[in-house]
């Protein structure tokens, strides 16, 4: 009996729903059943999403790289779980590009792994976790957001005045910045 072979949209549809959406292979088996008539075993799913990863690897490595010579890089991370243990997401992006990468580690060595020689052109944006302030770069700055939420935090758990004023004057140079690059030109 000759393998059984999905399509694009199908591969396209496993992909999308199992990345993106996080359904399961065992939900997204029986949706395929019950939406399309569609028998699909788990064992297919995963088939379909390793080579949907292969198509999409020179893309993923030209996003790396472009990054590792980037002149600004915002960095993150956020716990999740793969296969039942806590990992970590790691995201670092751009305005153009954004690289993620799965590791069971939020520590240092998940940045020097990813980017052997650090990101030496760029100003890294971060939270100030301590493995993104290890990073070899440029310079390092704190992510804005971050920084907001710490103002309204003491803004009004301190009833801070200093902390409003801050907000405000934060915010009111992100509306300069704003128009500023509307008109084309970046502060």
């Amino acid at each position: 009996m000759p393998p059984i072979q999905y399509g694009p949209r199908v591969e396209a549809y496993v992909w999308y729903l199992s990345v993106f959406q996080y359904v399961p292979y065992q939900r997204l088996a029986l949706l395929f059943q019950d939406m399309f008539g569609l028998p699909i075993s788990e064992g297919s799913i995963s088939n379909l999403l390793k080579r949907a990863a292969t198509k999409a690897t020179p893309i993923y490595e030209a996003i790396h790289k472009e990054l590792a010579q980037a002149r600004y890089v915002g960095s993150d991370e956020t716990g999740a779980k793969v296969n039942g243990k806590n990992w970590w997401v790691w995201v670092w992006q751009n305005a153009s590009n954004t690289f993620l990468k799965a590791a069971p580690s939020p520590g240092s060595q998940t940045v020097v792994d990813t980017f052997l020689d650090g990101l030496p052109n760029a100003t890294v944006g971060s939270d100030r976790w301590a493995a993104q302030l290890k990073t070899a770069c440029q310079a390092k700055q704190l992510c804005l957001a971050h920084l907001q939420r710490d103002l309204i935090f003491l803004e009004e758990s301190e009833k801070s005045s200093w902390a409003t004023h801050c907000k405000t004057l934060l915010q009111d140079a992100l509306k300069v910045d704003m128009l500023a690059q509307e008109r084309g030109k970046s502060l």
